[in-house]
């Protein structure tokens, strides 16, 4: 089963979005979490 170039290009771009997203919702040490109530 071979993905086709523009999948694995959705594929890379959805990784990268979610590594920000990671990035972004990690709270320096010591923070709460932006996702707890």
């Amino acid at each position: 089963m071979s993905e086709s170039p523009k999948e694995h290009e959705i594929l890379m771009v959805m990784r990268k979005v979610l590594a920000t997203i990671i990035k972004d919702t990690t709270p320096p040490p010591g923070m709460q979490s932006p996702l707890r109530p």
